[in-house]
């Protein structure tokens, strides 16, 4: 009978248990793992969570990111990424860096880490309103996993788009010791293109592409950037384009002086 009774209890037991970790949450069980950026923000709410990427940028404001490092105006935060070259923010994680850290991982001391692959561990949670990661008790640089004996891409500041003429573009690489060859005319680069020694002036539309080489190393995949110059529209455009247009339904455009635009009533 107490055997019985023994088996019974033990069956209620068991039973108990596996219901409870139905409805374990999911989070638990991903803390202990190392996410991708990805999966931390679909698994905000974890504690603990130890989160790889690289590093794309520094945090402005609310999806609003940079990887230009004037516009680095501290060490309170950065940005990280499954792709060095992630630009959509939706797909980029805001992290934390709390005073432990600055001094290593700031970007405003530390610019040149840009690409560099990280892993941090901390909480994730809202930053800046968006999916982030706050409070870290531990950060560190990791090697590339996925291919430990090739050099890391190369990686370029600003990112590549629509900039002033003059604006100056860095390149780096997250492997130390390694050299940095582009072209400019559209061919592949090699280890016989010019070779990177310092800012690139930008103050025409071009295409920038470039491979990083180390010793004992494979070479960079090729990463290419691509840049265009942002056009002031003079007055004259102002004046062509405006005069003769209608405004609303109350008048045409006659003049432009000065970026006044003078309108004349239709009735009149």
């Amino acid at each position: 009978m107490i055997t019985k009774r023994w088996k019974k209890a033990l069956n209620i037991v068991l039973i108990w248990g596996m219901a409870i970790s139905l409805f374990v949450p999911v989070h638990a069980s991903k803390a202990a793992e190392v996410m991708t950026v990805a999966e931390a923000i679909a698994n905000q709410g974890t504690k603990g969570a130890t989160v790889e990427g690289y590093i794309v940028a520094y945090t402005t404001g609310n999806k609003t990111y940079s990887s230009d490092s004037a516009k680095f105006k501290d060490d309170n935060n950065l940005a990280i990424a499954d792709s060095v070259n992630e630009t959509n923010p939706d797909k980029i994680l805001p992290v934390q860096i709390t005073s432990d850290y600055r001094s290593e991982f700031g970007l405003k001391s530390n610019p040149g880490n840009i690409g560099k692959k990280i892993q941090v561990t901390g909480s994730l949670e809202t930053y800046f309103t968006v999916p982030g990661l706050k409070s870290p008790s531990a950060m560190k640089f990791v090697e590339d996993s996925t291919n430990p004996s090739k050099v890391q891409p190369v990686a370029a500041s600003p990112a590549a788009g629509a900039v002033a003429a003059g604006t100056t573009v860095t390149l780096s690489t997250a492997t130390p010791d390694a050299n940095i060859y582009y072209t400019t005319d559209g061919s592949e680069p090699t280890e016989a293109s010019t070779e990177y020694t310092g800012p690139i002036t930008i103050d025409k539309a071009v295409t920038i592409k470039a491979i990083a080489a180390a010793n004992g190393l494979e070479k960079s995949d090729v990463q290419t950037f691509t840049y265009t110059i942002l056009q002031d529209q003079s007055i004259a455009d102002v004046r062509k384009q405006a005069i003769g247009t209608q405004v609303s339904t109350t008048g045409i455009v006659t003049a432009v002086f000065n970026k006044t635009v003078y309108i004349q009533d239709e009735t009149g």
